[in-house]
């Protein structure tokens, strides 16, 4: 008899402030052997300082599958809207001894 793999359903609710959402345009991912840190922030016009407003920190699994949903989200948009072409956006030197 074959063993069948039960997957568990859950339900996902959102807190209210979470769900109208921030704008963030700075986003740094470093790691250990064991987590993933994901800083999310913003960088204004004309200033030099960006501001993390938020950490997220997971496991590696976690992280792979958060990459693996970017990737089908990115495919499904440049299919509507057209190639991104980052080669075209130069990424900003960063300090990165002074996020950890």
């Amino acid at each position: 008899m074959e063993a069948k793999s039960k997957q568990m359903q859950f339900k996902v609710s959102i807190d209210e402030s979470a769900a109208q959402g921030k704008y963030a345009n700075f986003l740094n991912v470093w790691h250990s052997n064991y987590e993933f840190v994901i800083d999310i922030g913003q960088v204004m016009p004309g200033r030099n300082e960006i501001k993390v407003f938020e950490r997220i920190v997971t496991n590696p699994l976690r992280a792979k599958l958060f990459l693996r949903a970017l990737e089908m989200n990115m495919q499904k948009y440049e299919q509507m809207f057209g190639r991104i072409d980052i080669e075209q956006h130069p990424m900003p030197e960063i300090d990165e001894t002074k996020l950890h």
